[in-house]
């Protein structure tokens, strides 16, 4: 009896002992599939076509954004994991609590601060500057560039084609048209009814055109632009602004 006792007594703690093996193994098994799936996911790529008409390969689900440019208000809005950019020197009341944990990585980017983020995609929306510094850029991580002066809803659009994020995209300028609408609404503009921008920094006067503000100034629903704005400006290409002196102001 004591024998037969003492062979169940074995054969319990044998069988215990190998469902604890095999319960192990299930975990050890799953966590490694739980991490191969991670780390596939975060491999993963898709193609996109930059401004420049070139194909390259993406991160489908970026998790370290570097962005060079100023529009980072827009990434704010769509969620975008930004890790660095050139932050602006007199933060605007908007911004306030909003840009924790981004570092500045100063203009037009410094390569050693990018290099420390580790990122695993760049947006450079300073592309035509310097192409040596784009190329060290690419070095670092993915980069592409990224036309910062486009109007808002291009602008956003085309974020929207780089994160995956098409549906944000399409909801952000949604609002954005109601609520201009409403603005200019509140205006009552005559028909015809023109205004001209002007940007004064330091000593230098500008006229800008319709890139950024100029672009919501002369949208839908807004302000006609001016003659001499047309001719100087619109109707030439690749300028978005010219510097003029006080003496010309009229």
């Amino acid at each position: 009896m004591k024998k037969q006792h003492g062979k169940q007594i074995i054969l319990w703690v044998g069988s215990f002992l190998l469902l604890l093996i095999i319960s192990a193994c299930s975990t050890s098994n799953a966590n490694s599939s739980v991490s191969d799936e991670q780390k596939e996911e975060s491999e993963k790529t898709v193609q996109y076509t930059t401004i420049t008409g070139k194909q390259v390969e993406i991160p489908a689900d970026p998790k370290r954004v570097v962005y060079i440019g100023q529009t980072i208000g827009d990434f704010l809005a769509m969620g975008i994991p930004v890790v660095g950019n050139n932050l602006p020197q007199d933060i605007p009341s908007y911004y306030e609590g909003r840009l924790e944990g981004i570092v500045d990585v100063g203009n037009p980017g410094d390569l050693e601060t990018i290099l420390s983020l580790k990122p695993d995609l760049i947006i450079n929306g300073y592309y035509k500057a310097e192409a040596d510094h784009n190329e060290a850029l690419s070095k670092i991580a993915t980069t592409i560039p990224f036309n910062p002066a486009l109007p808002y809803t291009e602008r956003v659009k085309e974020m929207g084609n780089i994160f995956g994020k098409q549906e944000e995209a399409a909801q952000l300028i949604a609002k954005y048209k109601e609520q201009s609408k409403e603005m200019f609404d509140k205006f009552q503009l005559a028909d015809g009814e023109t205004a001209t921008i002007f940007y004064q920094l330091g000593k230098t006067l500008y006229v800008m055109g319709d890139r950024s503000l100029g672009a919501i100034i002369y949208g839908e629903n807004g302000f006609a632009v001016p003659p001499a704005v047309k001719k100087n400006i619109l109707d030439k290409e690749g300028v978005s602004f010219v510097n003029i002196s006080e003496e010309v102001l009229s």
